[in-house]
């Protein structure tokens, strides 16, 4: 815990459901996708405006998640990586990837699950069956 930044390692043996980790993600930030929208689009007007409470046009993309409630129920989450697994969605690693405010989850189809692959079917290099099955195995009870 260098200059008041720690770290912690998420694990858990079961998937996030898809619309909950939708739900609660979109309270607190904002997908890369859609940031990319909003910045791609910044002087284009499009019939999905609407106008806020001060009569400005605003696109959809340019919610602006409030950074207070976030930080007063989980701290400060400066940057988050990994890979995750998502329910339905059981064949390959998403990578998970947040900084700021902006957040961004994207397939891995380079990146199998392993434990949805029959162990002959694993790379053939020693360590590299090794790390699989240490990442695997790894808190199981």
């Amino acid at each position: 815990e260098e200059y008041g930044v720690s770290s912690m390692v998420y694990r858990a043996r079961r998937p996030f459901h898809p619309h909950r980790l939708y739900t609660f993600l979109q309270q607190f930030f904002c997908f890369a996708k859609d940031w990319n929208n909003e910045r791609d689009n910044r002087n284009v007007t499009t019939t999905n405006t609407k106008s806020n409470d001060n009569g400005k046009e605003t696109s959809p993309y340019s919610r602006n998640p409030p950074t207070a409630p976030i930080e007063q129920h989980y701290g400060s989450i400066l940057r988050s990586k990994g890979t995750c697994w998502i329910a339905g969605r059981d064949r390959y690693e998403t990578t998970w990837a947040q900084t700021g405010k902006i957040i961004q989850l994207s397939p891995n189809s380079e990146q199998p699950w392993y434990c949805n692959i029959p162990p002959e079917e694993w790379p053939d290099d020693d360590d590299e069956r090794s790390e699989i099955q240490a990442r695997f195995y790894q808190n199981q009870p």
